[in-house]
C-alpha cells in the first residue's frame, strides 16, 4: 500500500497550521459515519500511534485556507526530501570517505616504510622515496577497504564515487601513481584487490614502472616546449604531425627521439599542459565557452526590465508565395527575461531591418509601453539608418539599446534559451517539423528522414500563409504553457509589477515607428502620398493652423492606419498635434452624395470659423496697444498716409514747385487739396462691426447647389 498521497495529522497541526480539536473531531466523525467521505484516515502500518489522512479527502474550504498541498503536490514534496535526505547522506559518506583517505594517507604508513627503504636501498633519495610510496601503499589498501573489501568485487557505485574523490584530492596528495580515466583506476583497485586477497605483495602494483620512468627519462623540457608550440597552433596540427615537427627540431639540437604515444600521453596525463594547448589550438571563443569561468546572471525581477531580441530560421520546410519553390521563414522573437514571455514576433523571408522594427512594434503596441533595456546581438541591420533612428528615440524616452557582447553568450542567453524550449513545447508537436539546427549533437535532436519523407509525401506542406498563422499559434500555445513549477508566461507578466517600464502614448509611438516625412504647411493642410496615392490632412486648432502656416514640419504616418498622421517640431522632434484624414468631395454635382453635401457645409463653417478667430486675435492684439497708452480702440484714429507726407513738405518750397507745375499745365493748384479732402478711409475687416444676422448667415447659410440631373 503506498503512503505518498497520506499526511500525518503532526504534518498538519505543526507544519500547516491545522487546529488539532478540528482534526480530532474530523477523524471521529470518519470513523462513526460509515457514509462519510471526508478526513478518510488510516494508522501507519509500522507505528499505530500515528494516524495518516488522506490528502484528497480534506476538504477543498480547508486546504485552500491552510494552503494544503494537493495529492499530487504532496508526492512531489516526499520525493524531494527523500531526494534531499539521500543527498545529504551521500554528501555525509563522501566527506567521511574523503577523511578515512587522508588519515591513512598521513597516519598509516610507518607500517610499509620498511619494505620501500628496503626496495630503494641503493637510491640517493631512498628517504624520500620510501615515505611517498609507503604513504600511496596505505592510500590504496584503505581505498579498497572502502570499495567493498578484499573479499568482494567493488560495485560500479561506489567506485565512481570513490575516483570521484580521488580526482578531487589531487591537490592535496601528491600521488605517484595518477589516473586520469575511471576505467585504469577501476582496474587498478581490482587488481590491487586480488593481490591482497590471495596475500600478494601489493609493492610491485604500487611501484610497478614509476620508479624507472623516474630514473630513464628520456625527455626533456625541450620537447615539451616543442610539442606545445606545434599543438597550440591554430592550424590544429594532428598528434602524427606534431611528433614529426618535434622530432625535427630534436634532431637539430641533438635530443632524443620521441613518439606519437609519448604526445598522447603527455596530452593524457598533464592536465595543466592540455588546458594551456586547447586555449590557443580552438581559439578565444573556445576558451570563453569551455575553459574561462562566467559571471553567473540573475533572472530579472519584474517584468519590462530586459527585453532580448534575436532571430532563428524556423524548422519548417513551406511554400514560398507563389508556390514553387520550399523555403523556411526566418522567425525574429522579443522576449521578456523575467516572464519568458514572447512579447513580440515578426516572421519573413530574412532577417532584416523590417524584421526587427515590426517585432519591436508589435511589442510595444501590444503591451503600452518600452522595458528599461534591449539587448540584441550584432546583426548586420544595425548599421541601417532606421535601426539607428529607432535607438535613438529609444534614448531619449529612456531604453537602454545595447549590443551583447561579442562571445559572451550569456549576455542574452535567455533569448537563445527560448527557440530550445520553443521547439520542444510548441514546434515538436507537428508531425513535419524537421528538429533541431546543425549543431545540436543530442541523439533525439531531429526525427527520422524517412519519417519526415513519408509525412510529407502524404500530408504535402503548409502554404507561406499558414505557416505564417501556424507560426503565430505555436507562439501563443508557447506563451500560455504552464507547468507545475512554473505560470504562463502571460499570467506571470500580467500579475507581476512592472516599475521600470516606459509607458508610451500615441505620440511617442508614432516617434519611435511610424514612417516620417518633412513637409511645408499650407492652407492648414497637410498632403502625404504614400504608394502613389495622395492623403489630405487638416490641422483643427485655429491657432496651430495660424502658428504653423508655411512652417517646415515632420509628419509622422503608419502606413497600415492612414486614417491620422502627428506633426512633430523639426528641430526638437516635440509632439505638436494629431490630424485626422479629410474626406474627399466628388467635384461633380451628379456624382455628389449627402455625405459630400454635409462635409462641404463643414468645411465652409471651418473656414469662417477661422477667420472669425483671426479677426478676434487681431483685435485683441490692438486692444492690448489702446491698454498701454489708457485709451480704447473706439477712441483710435486713423491716419491716412498723404497727411504725414504733407505735413513732412517744406511748405515754401511745395508752394513754388504747385504753382511752377500748374502754370505750365494750366491746371487749378486747388483741385489739389479738394482730391486729398475726398480720399475715403476705410478700415481693417477686423475693426468692422457685424450684426447677430450677418455672424449667423457666415456660418449656417449658402447659396443652393444645382439641383442633380435626373
Amino acid at each position: 500500500m503506498s503512503l505518498l498521497n497520506y499526511i500525518s495529522v503532526t504534518e498538519l497541526i505543526d507544519t500547516y497550521e491545522v487546529s488539532q480539536n478540528t482534526i480530532l473531531k474530523s477523524i471521529q466523525r470518519f470513523r462513526n459515519n460509515n457514509k462519510s467521505k471526508s478526513w478518510e484516515n488510516i494508522k501507519h502500518p509500522n507505528d499505530g500511534r500515528m494516524v495518516l489522512i488522506k490528502i484528497d479527502t480534506i476538504p477543498e474550504r480547508t486546504r485552500l485556507k491552510h494552503k494544503i498541498p494537493t495529492a499530487q503536490e504532496w508526492e512531489d514534496i516526499q520525493k524531494y526530501r527523500e531526494y534531499q535526505h539521500n543527498k545529504d547522506q551521500e554528501d555525509f559518506n563522501i566527506a567521511c570517505y574523503k577523511e578515512s583517505l587522508i588519515d591513512a594517507y598521513n597516519n598509516n604508513w610507518l607500517v610499509f616504510k620498511q619494505q620501500y627503504k628496503a626496495h630503494f636501498k641503493t637510491h640517493k633519495d631512498k628517504e624520500n622515496l620510501s615515505n611517498a610510496y609507503a604513504k600511496e601503499h596505505a592510500f590504496w589498501c584503505q581505498l579498497v577497504d572502502l570499495s567493498g573489501g578484499i573479499a568482494n568485487r567493488a560495485k560500479r557505485n561506489s567506485l565512481n564515487v570513490l575516483y570521484d574523490i580521488y580526482r578531487e584530492l589531487r591537490l592535496e596528495i601528491p600521488y605517484k601513481i595518477r589516473y586520469t580515466d575511471y576505467k585504469s583506476f577501476a582496474g587498478k583497485v581490482n587488481v590491487i584487490r586480488k593481490s591482497l586477497f590471495k596475500n600478494e605483495d601489493i609493492k610491485k602494483q604500487i611501484v610497478s614502472n614509476q620508479y624507472f620512468l623516474i630514473r630513464n627519462k628520456k625527455t626533456t623540457h625541450f620537447h615539451k616546449g616543442m610539442a606545445l608550440y606545434y599543438l597550440s597552433h591554430p592550424k590544429i596540427y594532428p598528434y602524427r604531425v606534431v611528433t614529426d615537427l618535434v622530432n625535427y627540431h630534436a634532431k637539430q639540437e641533438k635530443k632524443q627521439l620521441i613518439t606519437e604515444s609519448w604526445v598522447k600521453k603527455l596530452m593524457a596525463t598533464d592536465r595543466e599542459f592540455k588546458t594551456i594547448v586547447e586555449k590557443g589550438r580552438y581559439g578565444k571563443k573556445y576558451f570563453s565557452d569551455n575553459i574561462a569561468s562566467y559571471i553567473p546572471r540573475k533572472i530579472s525581477p519584474f517584468p519590462a526590465n530586459v527585453w532580448m531580441i534575436d532571430g532563428t530560421p524556423m524548422q519548417f520546410y513551406c511554400w514560398n508565395k507563389e508556390r514553387k519553390k520550399l523555403i523556411r521563414l526566418y522567425l525574429f522573437t522579443v522576449i521578456d527575461v523575467c516572464t519568458r514571455k514572447i512579447v513580440g514576433f515578426d516572421v519573413g523571408l530574412s532577417e532584416d531591418r523590417f524584421m526587427v522594427a515590426n517585432a519591436l512594434k508589435m511589442a510595444v503596441n501590444r503591451q503600452g509601453h518600452l522595458p528599461s533595456e534591449i539587448v540584441s546581438d550584432n546583426f548586420s541591420a544595425n548599421k541601417t539608418e532606421e535601426i539607428k533612428d529607432l535607438k535613438e528615440q529609444m534614448l531619449a524616452l529612456g531604453t537602454l539599446w545595447r549590443n551583447a557582447k561579442v562571445g559572451n553568450a550569456q549576455d542574452k542567453s535567455y533569448a537563445e534559451r527560448f527557440y530550445g524550449a520553443f521547439q520542444s513545447i510548441s514546434c515538436a508537436l507537428y508531425d513535419d517539423y524537421i528538429g533541431e539546427g546543425i549543431t545540436s549533437k543530442r541523439k533525439n535532436a531531429r526525427p527520422n528522414k524517412e519519417y519526415l519523407a513519408e509525412i510529407a509525401r502524404k500530408k504535402g506542406y503548409a502554404g507561406y500563409d499558414e505557416m505564417q498563422l501556424r507560426i503565430c499559434k505555436m507562439i501563443d500555445h508557447y506563451n500560455q504553457k504552464e507547468t507545475s513549477v512554473r505560470k504562463a508566461p502571460n499570467k506571470l507578466y500580467k500579475e507581476l509589477p512592472k516599475p521600470h517600464a516606459i509607458e508610451l502614448d500615441l505620440y511617442k509611438t508614432a516617434l519611435l515607428f511610424w514612417k516620417k516625412t518633412a513637409y511645408t504647411v499650407r492652407r492648414s493642410m497637410v498632403i502625404i502620398q504614400v504608394n502613389k496615392l495622395k492623403y489630405f490632412y487638416e490641422i483643427k486648432d485655429h491657432k496651430l493652423k495660424a502658428t504653423l502656416h508655411e512652417s517646415t514640419l515632420i509628419v509622422r504616418y503608419d502606413e497600415s492606419d492612414l486614417s491620422q498622421v502627428t506633426l512633430f517640431n523639426k528641430e526638437t522632434n516635440e509632439p505638436i498635434c494629431e490630424c485626422k484624414q479629410k474626406i474627399e468631395v466628388n467635384i461633380g454635382n451628379v456624382d455628389r452624395t449627402e455625405l459630400d453635401e454635409i462635409e462641404t457645409l463643414k468645411q465652409i463653417a471651418k473656414k469662417k470659423s477661422f477667420s472669425n478667430f483671426l479677426d478676434r486675435k487681431a483685435l485683441e492684439i490692438l486692444s492690448d496697444a489702446m491698454d498701454s497708452v489708457d485709451k480704447s480702440v473706439k477712441d483710435f484714429e486713423q491716419v491716412h498716409p498723404l497727411k504725414i507726407a504733407k505735413e513732412q513738405m517744406n511748405s515754401n518750397e511745395d508752394e513754388s514747385f504747385m504753382n511752377y507745375y500748374s502754370n505750365i499745365k494750366n491746371i487749378n493748384k486747388e483741385l489739389a487739396n479738394n482730391t486729398e479732402d475726398t480720399i475715403p478711409q476705410t478700415e481693417p475687416s477686423f475693426l468692422k462691426e457685424k450684426t447677430q444676422d450677418q455672424i449667423h448667415n457666415d456660418f449656417f447659410t449658402r447659396k443652393k447647389a444645382p439641383k442633380k440631373r435626373a
